[in-house]
């Protein structure tokens, strides 16, 4: 074999090997791409369903709500007509409607601090510095794989058209 040859030869194993690593590394850039994509979506996932229930709740605190203030109107009325009630069972039946309003007062405020404790709690989830930072630097990395796995299809482009060249 004449040194000119071999000298090719060498030349064109080393631009193989070349093609194949940048391959290799090509395929690791898409896999870890295709990891952050995953992972990312999964908190924008988790992020809509907390918004979602954030909402959920935030309707239950205006129907709770409205409901008390039903029922404080209607003790209200119960104590006006209670000024005028001049029989007996007329006035039972307005401490048992009354009872019931209070018991509704009551139960309806305990219920809306709850579901106001609820959506502190989802607020403060949505609002994790932690998870926000996390999903930034997500973010950040995977632009910069792209812009990586792109020079390397660029680079990669450039040797098989030289590998062809020889």
């Amino acid at each position: 074999m004449k040194e000119e040859d071999f000298s090719a030869f060498l030349q064109l194993q080393e631009q193989e090997e070349e093609v194949f690593k940048r391959e290799r590394y090509l395929e690791r850039l898409k896999k870890r791409i295709k990891e952050l994509d995953q992972s990312i979506n999964e908190i924008l996932e988790e992020q809509t369903i907390l918004i979602a229930e954030l909402n959920q709740i935030i309707e239950a605190i205006r129907e709770e709500d409205q409901k008390v203030r039903r029922c404080k109107e209607n003790l209200k009325r119960c104590q006006e007509k209670a000024k005028f009630v001049k029989k007996v069972e007329e006035y039972k039946a307005l401490l048992r409607e009354r009872a019931k309003n209070e018991d509704c007062i009551i139960k309806g405020e305990q219920t809306l601090k709850e579901l106001r404790k609820k959506r502190k709690a989802i607020e403060d989830r949505l609002q994790d510095k932690d998870k926000k930072k996390k999903l930034k630097r997500m973010e950040e990395e995977k632009e910069e794989l792209i812009k990586e796995r792109e020079e390397v299809e660029r680079e990669l482009k450039q040797q098989m058209e030289k590998l062809e060249l020889l």
